[in-house]
Parts: C-alpha cells; sequence; structure tokens
C-alpha cells in the first residue's frame, strides 16, 4: 500500500553500513593503535558499539502491499471418494500337482461346477518300472486281505447266530465282543495298506488332481504339458460358491486415520456394476443407466483389528445374496456367479477426511523450505500473514488435510485471527 521502493531502502541501508565500516575502520587503527591492513568484521562494529546488533538482524522481507482479509472457517472437511470392488470367495483352493513334469489332461473347463472326489486334471510322466510293479504288488496284498477279513468275519456271524440259540447270553455277548476287535484290527490293517499304496502311486507315471470339496473352478491351466521351469504350476482353482463377498483394497499411502474413517464394521454402501467406458467412479447417481446392476452391501471385516497397517482390506457381504442373484438370471440366463466375477465393480463414499476444525482457504497458506548448511532442502514449513492493529505479521502454522480449496489447521491462529489474502 505504499509508493516507496523496498529494493532501494535495502540498498541504501547496506551503503550506510559499509560507510560506517570505513569510519570504524579509520577510528580503530589511528585511536587504538591497529595495525595497518588488519580485517575487521560486522562482528568487530558491533564490539565496538558503532553499529547495533539489532539493527543488522531486521527482517528484510517485503511485506504484502495489496490485499483483502479473511477468517477462519471452523468446518468438517468432507472428500468423496471411489473405490473398487472385486467378487471374493473365502473358501478358495489352489491346485497342484506334486510333480513339475510331464503331459497333462485337464477334465474340466472354466467355470465349471464339480463334486468332492472328481477328478479334475492327470499328469503323466517317466519314471523306473519297478515302481509299478511295488504299486500291484500292494494292490494285490490289500486285494488278499479283505478277501480273508471278509470271510473270517462270515465265519464269526454264524457262529453268533448259532450260539443265540444254543448258548447263555453271556457267552453270545463275548462272541460279539470278539467280532467287534477282529474288525477294528481288520480296518486298521487295511488303512496302513491304502496308505502305503498312496504314497507308492506317487511314484508312478502318473498323478491325479481330485475336487476336496463341492465347488466351481476357475483358472483353468490351458497347456498340455508342465516343465520344471514352468512359470506357474497352479492346474487350477476351486471355489466354493454357497458364499461369497466382495473385496475393497486400500494401499497406504498416507495418513492411515483417512482410511479407517472411509468405512467400519456393520458399515452399509452401494456397490455398482462398472462399464467398461468408465474411466472413473460416477459419482451422480442419477446419470446410472438403468440396465446397470447395483445392491447394498454390509462391511463384515475389522480391518484394524486384524492388524493391517500397510494394507487395508474391506470385505462385504451383499444384504439379500439371493434377490441378486435372481436380478442377474433375469438379465442374464448364464451362470450368476461368472457374471458377477467377470463384471466390475465399484462404490462413491463420502466421509470426513478431517474434523470440525479450523480451517482456511489454501491460497492464504504459503510454504518456504528449509535449509541445512550445505543449502540442501531438509524440510519445509507453512506460513500465514496475520493482520493485527493496523500490521501484518508472518506466522507458522502447521496444516493438516487439504480438501476442496480449503485446508486444515492444527496449529498456528486461532479462529479470531485476521488472514490475508493476497491480490
Amino acid at each position: 500500500m505504499s509508493d516507496h521502493n523496498p529494493a532501494g531502502k535495502l540498498n541504501n541501508k547496506r551503503c550506510s553500513v559499509l560507510a560506517l565500516l570505513c569510519v570504524v575502520c579509520i577510528i580503530m587503527t589511528s585511536a587504538c593503535g591497529i595495525i595497518p591492513g588488519q580485517a575487521y568484521t560486522f562482528e568487530d562494529a558491533v564490539l565496538a558499539g558503532v553499529i547495533i546488533e539489532s539493527e543488522l538482524n531486521q527482517n528484510q522481507e517485503q511485506q504484502p502491499v495489496d490485499y483483502t482479509l479473511t477468517s477462519p472457517v471452523i468446518q468438517e472437511l468432507t472428500e468423496r471418494r471411489g473405490l473398487q470392488a472385486s467378487l471374493f470367495f473365502p473358501v478358495e483352493k489352489d491346485l497342484f500337482f506334486n510333480h513339475y513334469e510331464g503331459e497333462v489332461e485337464i477334465f474340466v473347463e472354466e467355470g465349471q461346477l464339480v463334486s468332492r472326489g472328481d477328478l479334475l486334471a492327470t499328469l503323466r510322466y517317466d519314471v523306473d518300472q519297478r515302481y509299478y510293479i511295488e504299486y500291484e504288488a500292494a494292490l494285490a496284498h490289500m486285494q488278499r486281505l479283505e478277501q480273508e477279513f471278509s470271510r473270517e468275519r462270515t465265519r464269526r456271524r454264524n457262529e453268533i447266530s448259532r450260539a443265540r440259540g444254543e448258548q447263555p447270553r453271556e457267552v453270545v455277548r463275548l462272541l460279539e465282543i470278539e467280532l467287534e476287535r477282529v474288525d477294528f484290527i481288520n480296518s486298521l490293517t487295511i488303512a496302513g495298506l491304502e496308505e502305503e499304496i498312496a504314497v507308492l502311486k506317487k511314484t508312478l507315471g502318473t498323478e491325479d488332481i481330485i475336487a476336496p470339496y463341492d465347488g466351481m473352478v476357475f483358472s483353468v491351466f490351458e497347456g498340455s504339458s508342465i516343465e520344471p521351469d514352468t512359470t506357474t504350476h497352479r492346474m487350477m482353482t476351486i471355489v466354493d460358491t454357497d458364499e461369497f463377498l466382495f473385496r475393497i483394497i486400500i494401499n497406504i499411502t498416507h495418513s492411515l486415520e483417512i482410511h479407517y474413517s472411509i468405512m467400519g464394521y456393520g458399515d452399509i454402501v452401494t456397490l455398482r456394476e462398472r462399464t467398461a467406458s468408465d474411466d472413473v467412479v460416477d459419482d451422480d447417481e442419477d446419470s446410472l443407466s438403468p440396465s446397470r446392476l447395483e445392491f447394498d452391501a454390509r462391511v463384515v471385516t475389522d480391518s484394524w483389528a486384524a492388524g493391517q497397517r500397510q494394507q487395508i482390506t474391506y470385505l462385504l457381504k451383499p444384504t439379500d445374496p439371493d434377490g441378486l442373484i435372481n436380478r442377474i438370471l433375469q438379465l442374464d440366463d448364464g451362470n450368476p456367479i461368472i457374471t458377477l466375477r467377470n463384471l466390475r465393480w465399484s462404490t462413491s463414499l463420502e466421509f470426513v477426511a478431517a474434523p470440525k476444525g479450523i480451517t482456511l482457504p489454501a491460497a492464504t497458506i504459503h510454504r518456504e523450505h528449509i535449509y541445512d548448511s550445505r543449502h540442501q532442502i531438509i524440510d519445509e514449513q507453512h506460513y500465514v500473514f496475520i493482520y493485527t492493529d493496523g500490521k501484518v505479521e508472518k506466522r507458522s502454522i502447521n496444516i493438516g488435510r487439504t480438501v476442496d480449496g480449503y485446508a486444515q489447521i492444527l496449529t498456528g491462529i486461532d479462529e479470531d485471527a485476521k488472514v490475508v489474502v493476497l491480490r
């Protein structure tokens, strides 16, 4: 607001300081007997009382000359964020062969429903013929034992039947107990042989993958052989389709507090189908196509309690899973689980990014670097200009989140301050 040139003032003051130094040098040389040619500094002038130290430390920064004033706003800062979701099965298992080399035969395809015990794939590889001989011998031995145990069981049951009409009840009961004991011992013998045969089978030139439970197969291997250096030896993944959830993953790049204010256990959010042309999540609900699928889902996990800090995972369960399946069947007569898996899903949430407190327009906040002795940037600080009693002063502040043009002020000013807005 002044017409004077601050840069000119600074140059005039420097010339005055230099002139004073010259005078000091002459006076000290003549009056104190100092050797001519000796160097003198600002510190010498201060010690001599010619220059007052406070004059050297005056703030030479240019003060704002054209500005308006504003006041802090007491408010909470809210932010809208789009998050992507994907179908997730709590019961899921990757299936592999124990051997990593041989010819593969797959008996299932992507999205096929299977039952526990179904043969899913076979691997054939070269082995020593002796393994086949040992395996066949073990099978024959078990078959002979099973036949002997069966004949023994039949003989003892006939003996018990005859005793029921001829012997006392106590004798019959003893014969029954003996049969139970023999059956138990024989079953242990057969179980041991089955385990031995299972081990021998692993040494043969074939290996099978059997479905461990009822479910649906995904990510089916498409090749006809595998080698030791194959990128992946996974043959397929089987999932239990009776239970399905949706998963949202957030990688932590800044404050954990922000992420944990987005969603919490028990919260209900709306998941929507994303089309292939969606580059960002559409926050305008009115612009959604009527045919676009959407449904409510409840957060069923507590990420903080689970100890997640670097990557936060939210699992959400549809509030009406049967209704969702029926809706998909009305739109598509294909497998609804495959449809759910192939579609892209997202949600748009508004959350409190900064709690209610002092905020300022971001335009009022300035930043300056802090340097070390080698003039390397080691930190930065924020400041504002405060108007007080007709004067403008610089004041350091600490800021938090900045959202939609407003910054959260943590420390440095109170709500009554008058803050300068530079034009």
